[in-house]
């Protein structure tokens, strides 16, 4: 499972919304949404900035799995 997904996986699992958390993060919905289509890179700060909206650490979104390596 690739980042954005785990990240996606994580929003459905807070009861949230994608506009909700790009909101807070900060970020124009399309901006957001291909991020979370996997058509745009998400950068460190990205993903730092995500897992203090959803009460994450950075190693639950980017852990590999046996497949990925």
């Amino acid at each position: 499972m690739k980042p954005y997904e785990r990240i996606r996986q994580r929003i459905k699992e807070k009861g949230l919304k994608f506009r909700e958390v790009a909101e807070k993060g900060g970020y124009k919905q399309s901006t957001f949404s291909t991020m979370m289509n996997g058509k745009r890179r998400l950068y460190d700060k990205d993903i730092i900035k995500l897992c203090k909206i959803l009460d994450a650490q950075p190693n639950d979104f980017l852990k590999l799995e046996d497949d990925e390596v």
